[in-house]
């Protein structure tokens, strides 16, 4: 199949929309598909293809809501590989986005398949997108998309969880206490980075280190410093205040994971998430998972623990702290259920059949 994945920012961007992307674009790729992604330029990307993936970069951003900036030149580009590019079918991730939001706009002149992954409407209470969610119901009856709706949650890249450290994490950041929590997520006010903060400094031991690692640049223009100020600052305040709270760059792969496998609990105060990849990526390090109820998170509440506030996280951190064997056995029962089901080859070979399926004959046009 011929395929173009959709996505916001893509690699060497990192967060979750885009390890989600690279992974279903690297795997399909590695199936033998012809496989291009459409994604926001980035300076620093250095190639055109990566991975047995070929990237179409496009200098855009915003949405329909905030308007989409750039070029006129830029958006006709765009839409000419849309239509013109003789592709069986388009994946777009995550509505909110200038790449789905325009393809929205030439549904009606597609012939190939169509998948959304719409990734949770991130700004549904916000009513400066009242009119735009309004409009996706009637958008769905016009197009025929009724009870055509399709589960396939995230997941975590075994390859990477099966190789060894890289780094000896506590020896790389000067941390000498006996316990390492981990919070992995980028500096943006909804991750929730003040709420883990309260709930470490609740848990009042001194045997024990938060790891907050993230990118402050996740974004642009004055959502940028936006959270710069609101997270980042506030974070590297209590990296100031308290010896036992530590800031560490995310940009650097096998650091990250290292700190997954070496930490004794991961920790998310997140408000804003679908299926949380940190999630999966503590089940597939064997690393205890503490949570707000977020996304899908839910689903797994026997193999992690959903907390309601920063009181609740702290207390159950403490106890997992205090019992190693229910500790043991709640990370060896995550690892197994990741295992089973979660692992990203798994969730690749999910959506590879989904869209076999459409374009050997399923749904038309959709």
């Amino acid at each position: 199949m011929k395929i173009l994945l959709t996505v916001e920012l893509y690699n060497p961007h990192k967060g979750g929309a885009e390890k989600v992307v690279e992974d279903l674009a690297v795997g399909l790729s590695g199936k033998g598909h012809d496989v291009t992604v459409a994604t926001t330029y980035a300076q620093n990307r250095e190639k055109d293809v990566t991975r047995g993936v070929k990237i179409e970069q496009f200098k855009l951003s915003g949405n329909s809501v905030n308007g989409i900036d750039g070029e006129s030149k830029e958006v006709k580009r765009y839409k000419e590989l849309i239509l013109g590019g003789g592709f069986d079918l388009i994946f777009n991730y995550a509505a909110q986005s200038w790449p789905t939001d325009l393809t929205f706009s030439m549904l009606d002149k597609l012939s190939c398949k169509k998948v959304l992954a719409p990734v949770g409407y991130s700004r549904l209470s916000n009513r400066r997108y009242r009119e735009y969610f309004s409009k996706l119901p009637t958008f769905g009856r016009e197009n025929d998309l009724g009870e055509k709706e399709v589960i396939i949650q995230n997941g975590a890249l075994e390859k990477e969880f099966a190789n060894g450290d890289n780094f000896n994490v506590k020896e790389k950041l000067g941390i000498k206490s006996k316990y390492l929590l981990v919070a992995v997520s980028h500096h943006n006010a909804a991750k929730g980075h003040r709420f883990v903060i309260k709930a470490f400094r609740k848990m009042k031991r001194n045997d024990s280190t938060l790891l907050i690692i993230g990118d402050k640049a996740v974004s642009f223009g004055a959502r940028k410093l936006a959270h710069f100020f609101i997270d980042y600052l506030y974070c590297s305040l209590f990296n100031f205040l308290d010896g036992n709270i530590v800031l560490a760059n995310g940009r650097n792969r096998r650091f990250v994971l290292s700190a997954y496998r070496q930490s004794d609990l991961a920790l998310s105060g997140s408000r804003v998430e679908c299926a949380p990849l940190v999630m999966y990526e503590s089940f597939a390090s064997k690393t205890p998972f503490i949570t707000t109820d977020v996304g899908n998170v839910n689903d797994h509440r026997n193999y992690l623990r959903v907390v309601k506030s920063p009181n609740d996280m702290a207390e159950a951190a403490n106890y997992l702290l205090n019992n190693p064997i229910e500790r043991s056995t709640m990370a060896d029962n995550a690892f197994k259920l990741w295992k089973d089901n979660y692992t990203v080859e798994k969730i690749v070979g999910k959506y590879e059949d989904l869209f076999v399926r459409l374009c050997d004959g399923g749904a038309k046009g959709k």
